[in-house]
């Protein structure tokens, strides 16, 4: 499991200095299944009352439509969580409880994020 986060800073290439522990905007891009690790960061954040602006499963993610603690921590929080429509296509899943969106939905999400953490599988 490797997980990641980018901060506005780092994009631009600028040295980071630790984002504003004040209401920080956060993006979880998910990439693995199952994903218990980003599952227990997203319930710590909440938990700190930190906000989440939307859970973005990608590539094999998006098996964790299934799952429903998934659905049950959106239901609960309000928490918007995304689909990869190409993702979902791909392995023929219907995602009924669950948006359908694109990468650039995706994109618009972690470009007004102050955090984007990315949680995907340990390459072999």
């Amino acid at each position: 499991m490797v997980a990641a986060v980018v901060t506005k800073a780092s994009i631009r290439g600028e040295l980071c200095a630790p984002p504003s522990l004040i209401n920080p905007h956060v993006v979880v891009l998910v990439e693995n299944y199952p994903a218990e690790p980003a599952y227990q960061f997203c319930l710590s954040l909440l938990e700190k009352q930190i906000q989440i602006d939307c859970v973005f499963l990608y590539g094999e993610g998006v098996l964790n439509t299934s799952s429903s603690s998934w659905q049950n921590l959106a239901k609960e929080h309000v928490l918007p969580l995304y689909a990869c429509a190409k993702s979902a296509e791909q392995r023929a899943l219907p995602c009924q409880h669950i948006e359908i969106a694109g990468l650039a939905t995706f994109m618009a999400k972690a470009l007004q994020a102050d955090e984007v953490h990315q949680f995907k599988a340990a390459s072999s």
